[in-house]
C-alpha cells in the first residue's frame, strides 16, 4: 500500500472521500421533493382563478429547468376565511407550510413560484428593457387568464381538470 506526502496510506484517503460521496445524497433528502400548492377558490375570492391559472403555468415552466428536481402539484382549496387579504394560496410540504396572501398580480405569483422552486427572478436582477417586457408579457397573460375565467363562468364550468 502506498503513502502520500503526509504518509497517510492512499487507500484510507479512496474511502475516505468516497463516503463523502455517499453523504451527499442524503443531505439532498431533507429538502422538499414533493410540494402542494393550493389556491383558495372561494365563494368570495376576487382574483383566485387567475392566480391559479398563472401559478399552474409559471410552475410548468419552470419545473423543466429547476435545478433540484421537485415535483409540485397545484390546486385548489375551498374558503378558510382569509377573504380580506385574498386571493390566498396555501403551500404545503413535507418540511413546513407557507401562506401567501395578496397574490393577485403576475408579480405576486412569480415571487411565490420563485420561493417555492428557490430560484430568484425579480425584476431587480433584470435590465429596464428587460423588466418592462416582462411587465408587458405578464399583462398580456393575466388578460388572457382573465378572458378565460369570464369564458368558464358563462359556460358553467366549476371545476377544471389540473395538470
Amino acid at each position: 500500500m502506498g503513502l502520500d506526502s503526509n504518509n497517510v496510506p492512499l487507500a484510507v484517503i479512496a474511502m475516505t472521500d468516497s463516503d463523502e460521496e455517499r453523504s451527499a445524497p442524503a443531505e439532498e433528502s431533507r429538502s422538499p421533493k414533493a410540494m402542494r400548492v393550493e389556491v383558495c377558490l372561494g365563494p368570495d375570492c376576487q382574483g383566485g382563478r387567475r392566480t391559479l391559472l398563472e401559478i399552474e403555468e409559471l410552475v410548468s415552466s419552470r419545473t423543466s429547468r429547476a435545478s433540484k428536481p421537485c415535483e409540485v402539484t397545484v390546486g385548489s382549496t375551498g374558503c378558510r376565511d382569509f377573504c380580506t387579504v385574498g386571493p390566498n394560496v396555501y403551500v404545503k410540504s413535507d418540511v413546513e407550510d407557507d401562506h401567501f396572501t395578496r397574490v393577485g398580480s403576475p408579480q405576486a405569483c412569480r415571487r411565490v413560484v420563485s420561493s417555492i422552486l428557490a430560484d430568484d427572478t425579480s425584476d431587480d436582477a433584470l435590465s429596464s428593457t428587460q423588466a418592462l417586457l416582462r411587465r408587458r408579457e405578464d399583462g398580456i397573460r393575466w388578460r388572457r387568464h382573465k378572458e378565460r375565467v369570464c369564458r368558464e363562468k358563462r359556460l358553467g364550468v366549476l371545476k377544471r381538470k389540473v395538470k
